[in-house]
């Protein structure tokens, strides 16, 4: 009674009242985030791991039961699963009901890191992983060309760098191509006719290229060495252990013969360009590609990044080489900008039948205009309320509001 007093007496306070909650419930709702389902958090953490040419049995002794003990003693911890298989290992953590799943993510990869000098230094770096459905990729794109490999170099040093800057995009994934390598095939007859083993030829291409090898992969590095105190000044000192050419690599010295002569890397090896070997294929209508896989913040507005995405990608354009495209393969913004799309319409539609219900039953065009008007002035005010609670625009709330009419 007293909200209708007010209403009667001030009415003109009233109003002002409900203009207000409806321009700021405007204004939220163009702030709102726009995503296809609402945050979820699933309290389930997993750490994965490689080790090539490792076996089920090395890797479960070497990997996996050392992660697991690492974890096992985190609080919020309900069981340990893992699997360990030829080359790789995965441990999966659930978590206990009411657990962050954000905070414990951090604390397993803070607990694998403290141990990863007891893993085996060949093993890739661990990766954890918290489940999160909206962490999958929104846009999917495929380069296409004539060049895998000059499609590949220039995905990763255009591409990557300009696309993960666009606001709201976390990480870019490159998969296919093929990437220029540095490599070195030893012929085993002449290590072993030198007396040279692989372990020393590894240990000389370490000290000489302050890197490191892998089988026939060289990766080369700077370091570091000090600094030389000159006056009143201070400068840093570096090695500049990376070699600069094929010549190089070829020309160092691996071992001294017992004349004295040098045995150089040519000597044992033949040193040229090459190509990783590939793991992942991608292709676009039976012709070979290079896929990116282009994934958003869990925070987000989706329609904005890719909208932003498109942009960035018809500018990268010009950076192909002649007769290469960039085709965008899959837009999960598409069906969700159309899902919410269906869903407004069903809002306006509800409230158009509750009027003609209303006039209908009533045959009072006073009574059915109050309630239309009556209607979006509720539903926009709950725009304001859901950006203070930090809910977004999505498939499940918007049907909340389409039954809240009703």
């Amino acid at each position: 009674m007293t909200l209708t007093r007010l209403a009667v007496v001030r009415p003109l306070t009233v109003l002002m009242g409900l203009l207000g909650l409806v321009i700021m419930g405007g204004v939220a709702y163009t702030f709102l985030k726009i995503d296809r389902l609402p945050p979820i958090s699933i309290p389930f953490v997993s750490v994965s791991m490689s080790y090539p040419g490792a076996t089920a049995q090395d890797i479960e002794l070497l990997i996996t039961e050392p992660i697991e003990n690492a974890v096992s003693g985190m609080s919020g911890v309900s069981s340990i699963t893992s699997n360990s298989s030829e080359g790789s290992a995965n441990v999966n953590v659930q978590l206990a009901d009411g657990t962050d799943a954000t905070q414990a993510a951090l604390e397993v990869e803070r607990r694998v890191n403290g141990i990863r000098n007891r893993l085996p230094a060949d093993a890739s770096d661990p990766r954890v992983n918290k489940a999160d459905p909206n962490a999958q990729p929104i846009m999917e794109v495929a380069l296409t060309g004539t060049s895998l490999d000059q499609l590949f170099q220039v995905a990763n040093d255009q591409f990557v760098p300009t696309l993960e800057s666009v606001p709201g995009v976390a990480s870019i994934n490159i998969s296919g191509g093929l990437q220029t390598e540095v490599q070195v095939k030893v012929d085993y007859a002449k290590l072993a006719a030198y007396g040279i083993t692989l372990a020393q030829l590894n240990t000389a291409l370490t000290a000489a290229n302050v890197g490191r090898l892998y089988h026939v992969r060289v990766r080369t590095v700077d370091a570091p060495i000090g600094s030389l105190q000159q006056s009143q000044q201070t400068l840093d000192v570096r090695s500049l252990g990376a070699f600069q050419s094929l010549d190089d690599l070829s020309s160092m010295v691996v071992s001294q013969t017992t004349t004295g002569g040098p045995i150089l890397l040519r000597d044992l090896a033949t040193v040229g360009l090459g190509y990783k070997q590939q793991t992942q294929l991608q292709r676009l209508n039976g012709q070979d590609a290079v896929g990116l896989q282009i994934v958003k913040q869990s925070d987000a507005n989706a329609l904005q990044v890719a909208d932003s995405v498109r942009v960035a990608l018809r500018k990268l354009q010009a950076l192909l080489p002649a007769g290469s495209q960039v085709v965008i393969t899959n837009d999960t913004s598409v069906f969700t900008r159309a899902s919410l799309d269906a869903i407004q319409h069903d809002l306006l539609l509800s409230v158009l039948l509750v009027g003609g219900v209303m006039l209908l039953f009533l045959h009072a065009w006073r009574h059915t205009v109050i309630v239309l008007l009556a209607i979006p002035t509720s539903l926009v005010s709950t725009f304001l309320v859901m950006y203070a609670l930090g809910f977004s625009l999505n498939i499940m709330s918007l049907m909340a509001l389409a039954l809240m009419i009703g």
